[in-house]
Parts: structure tokens; C-alpha cells; sequence
């Protein structure tokens, strides 16, 4: 995963540590470039200033580990659904000194959900500009969706579309008389325009 920090001689990992800003043996592993050149391996949590370093360097923040070799790297991804409705907090009200008190509405009223992902990586959804889902759309033309069936179901065709804004959070009007409910299959399209994204994304 992108949580390392390769970037210093060995002289200056003795530095840090005789000055106490990283912990003595801390370091991950100590390891020698193809020049000659001693270097120590840390954790980005190890030292704020790698973490800013490795933000201003980084699409994600940080590094590879050199101990990864050539295995496949990793994202890792949360997700969660929730459903936000105009009336939820509203089953108590104030009371006037005359004893009057506001109408307090019956049911919730409608209901909007958000699906949406994280990351250490891009924070909470990711940021796309227009040049980002351009690129993205280029490489989705004429491509169908993995799970065709879920695709056809719920937009209407196994072709993939033009993504007009980042999928990492969708806003979806809940209910029988709107978008009706969120299931499985709007779940599998969801994660496949993400992954679209994150492959055009990760390889610069």
C-alpha cells in the first residue's frame, strides 16, 4: 500500500532520531540504492513532515514500499450508505409560555440517501475535475458494464455512459414514487465507475 517514505540517507535517519522527532529504530528498513547510496525506510505517520513532503511529491500522499517488490499495489476503500430525511429530528418541539408549539409533521418526509466511499488516500469521495473525467470517458467508450443484467436494470443499457461527475458519492432519492431503493445492483455500477476511475487516476 502507498503508506511509506524512502527519501532519506541513513546519516539523516541518525539525525532525526539523536534530535528525537522520529523514534529511535523506528525506521521499517534500511536498505542500499543502486548507487551505493544508504537509505532508511519509514512510515509517513512516523514524521508530520514526511506526510506533507510526500503530499506535495505524491498523487496519494506517499510511496510505494521498497519491500513490495513487483506485487500488485493496493488501495484500501470504505464505503457506507445513509439515509438523511427533512423531518427526522422533528418529533419534539418547543413550547410557547401560552402553550402553543410549532405543527409537528407526521412522517420524516422523503428520504435522501448517500452512497459513498473513502480512503486514506483521496479523503472522503474523490475530487474529479473536467480534464479527470474526460480522460476517464475516453477510456470507458464502447466498453459494457461487467454485470450487464444490473445494468440494464437499473440505467437502462449494458453500455457504459459518460460519467458527468465523480460516482465516489451518489445522491439517490429514495422511495416507492422516486428512484425507488438501493440494492445490489446499484452497488456493483457504483464500484465499477470507481474502479474506472481509479485506474486512469493511479497511473500518473
Amino acid at each position: 500500500m502507498f503508506q511509506w517514505m524512502q527519501v532519506l540517507t541513513a546519516d539523516k535517519s541518525e539525525e532525526l532520531e539523536d534530535n528525537a522527532v522520529v523514534t529511535r529504530n523506528s525506521e521499517y528498513k534500511k536498505y542500499a540504492t543502486e548507487d551505493g547510496r544508504e537509505m532508511v525506510e519509514y512510515h509517513v505517520d512516523s514524521y508530520k513532515q514526511f506526510q506533507d513532503e510526500c503530499n506535495l511529491a505524491t498523487c496519494f500522499g506517499d510511496y510505494l514500499s521498497v519491500r513490495a517488490g513487483h506485487d500488485r499495489p493496493l488501495l484500501s476503500l470504505g464505503h457506507d450508505e445513509a439515509i438523511f430525511k427533512q423531518y427526522t429530528l422533528t418529533k419534539s418541539a418547543w413550547v410557547t409560555p401560552e402553550g402553543s408549539t410549532a405543527l409537528v409533521p407526521k412522517d420524516e418526509s422523503q428520504g435522501r440517501m448517500i452512497s459513498a466511499f473513502q480512503s486514506r488516500k483521496f479523503g472522503f469521495g474523490m475530487v474529479m475535475t473536467d480534464k479527470d473525467l474526460q480522460r476517464v470517458n475516453e477510456t470507458r467508450r464502447e466498453k459494457k458494464y461487467t454485470n450487464e443484467t444490473a445494468a440494464i436494470a437499473k440505467r437502462g443499457s449494458a453500455d457504459k455512459k459518460n460519467l458527468l461527475s465523480s460516482p465516489f458519492i451518489l445522491e439517490f432519492e429514495c422511495g416507492v414514487n422516486f428512484e425507488g431503493y438501493w440494492s445490489c445492483e446499484h452497488m456493483v455500477l457504483q464500484l465499477e465507475d470507481c474502479v474506472d476511475c481509479m485506474k486512469v487516476i493511479t497511473l500518473e
